[in-house]
């Protein structure tokens, strides 16, 4: 569960990252991927930016396979 938090947090800020004209936007979600957390997990991981999803989630597997394997 720790685990997926952590890539789940790491793939939100790289959103941020690869989406600087959304800025505000991504740090919104950001935001409220942290206040809901522990509530609804699965509900903010749906709220994902549609644009970069694929390579959000590609990066932060590869971050999470480096930090943990």
């Amino acid at each position: 569960m720790q685990a997926y938090i952590i890539l789940h947090i790491t793939a939100e800020f790289v959103l941020v990252n690869h989406q600087q004209s959304k800025l505000d936007k991504e740090v919104a979600m950001v935001s409220t991927t942290f206040s809901s957390i522990s509530s609804s997990m699965c509900l903010s991981y749906i709220t994902f930016g549609k644009t970069s999803e694929k390579r959000a989630k590609k990066t932060a597997k590869f971050i999470f396979y480096g930090i943990y394997f």
